[in-house]
């Protein structure tokens, strides 16, 4: 992406969004920083608007980033300007070099590993994105324990991997891993005063049983109304996901483009309707609060129709919520009302993280 394209991007989103007072720019790849120049162009230009510097608005910055290219000098701008940055990582050692090779050879894991201390030096709950696939779905919760044991991960973000074929057996495994993980989770909630963990997928929706009881549909997943994202060409579209998926697939679905604005109107439409009628396989479904219509990507790329929920996407869906029975019923037996863990506290509690 040019300096032009990312500042046109910017300018767009304050623009678009002259009524909030909070807005987030996430830098997503690929590896973004191999353009750590323009990541620092960027948070520079946001920091002249008037807007900002008289503090009317503020726009939070993360990076996804796989973590072998920081060095002491990006921790540093990191720190000054308030980035969080989040680690792409698989698992432990042997499961993460399986699937997530690097083209020279070299381990992600170990030079994860190596230069930890420093990243913790710098962010001391130190947050990792784990993407689960169907090979490594029955070793789920061995992978958590063994980056938060031996690489002193404290969050993780679990998400499965769509757009590939999952059987019905690794989906179960992907179901026992989930319950595994819970009591990983569970006997940290026990043996520690303060936090030391965070599961993003089993504290807020999916195990806390307010949120399970009182959850309203609201049809889509966010995709072109609560967040756009904005390819190396200046190209608009719903989600990063979206931008690849639909470059296979013949639906036209960019939004526009930094330039000229938003100027596929009924792509964003398409996105926006959010009611069941157009859903007619998820009417009548059990899981419709959960779910939400599915992943616009994941249905497009394996159903070739945003509206049309994916089968194995409904599954993976399924098996989330028979572990998230599993757990409430857990908590229930135990006498647990709550296991989350605010934000703000793990913040506060940062600097104590082993």
């Amino acid at each position: 992406m040019s300096c032009e394209t990312a500042t046109k991007a910017i300018g767009l989103l304050m623009k678009e969004c002259h009524d909030g007072e909070w807005m987030e720019v996430i830098f997503i790849g690929g590896e973004p920083l191999l353009k750590f120049d323009l990541i620092q162009e960027v948070v520079q230009y946001v920091e002249t608007f008037p807007d900002i510097v008289n503090k009317h608005k503020k726009i939070g910055f993360t990076i996804t980033t796989n973590g072998t290219l920081i060095e002491e000098k990006h921790l540093r701008f990191f720190r000054e300007k308030d980035i969080r940055f989040l680690l792409s990582l698989d698992g432990a050692k042997e499961d993460n070099d399986t699937y997530r090779k690097m083209r020279n050879g070299q381990s992600q894991y170990q030079l994860i590993r190596d230069k930890m201390p420093l990243f913790k030096s710098f962010q001391p709950w130190q947050g990792a994105r784990v993407t689960v696939l169907p090979q490594t779905a029955r070793r789920l919760a061995e992978n958590i324990s063994s980056l938060h044991r031996d690489l002193k991960i404290n969050q993780f973000v679990i998400g499965f991997a769509t757009g590939i074929n999952w059987t019905d057996e690794q989906i179960g495994d992907y179901c026992l891993g989930l319950k595994e993980v819970f009591e990983f989770l569970l006997q940290d909630r026990i043996d520690n005063e303060h936090p030391r963990l965070r599961i993003s997928l089993m504290e807020v929706g999916l195990i806390d049983e307010a949120y399970a009881e009182n959850v309203t549909v609201n049809w889509g997943c966010g995709a072109g109304s609560g967040r756009i994202s904005v390819g190396p060409d200046g190209t608009l579209y719903g989600c990063t996901k979206l931008a690849f998926a639909s470059r296979s697939q013949k639906w036209p679905l960019p939004l526009g483009n930094v330039f000229d604005g938003f100027i596929g109107i009924n792509n964003r439409l398409m996105l926006l309707n959010h009611t069941e009628h157009v859903r007619h396989k998820c009417q009548k479904c059990q899981l419709a609060k959960q779910c939400n219509g599915g992943c616009y990507a994941a249905n497009l790329t394996d159903m070739g129709n945003i509206f049309v929920a994916s089968d194995t996407y409904c599954k993976l869906i399924f098996a989330q919520m028979l572990a998230a029975e599993y757990a409430r019923h857990r908590l229930r037996e135990l006498g647990i009302k709550n296991i989350y863990w605010p934000s703000e506290e793990c913040d506060a509690n940062a600097s104590n993280v082993p």
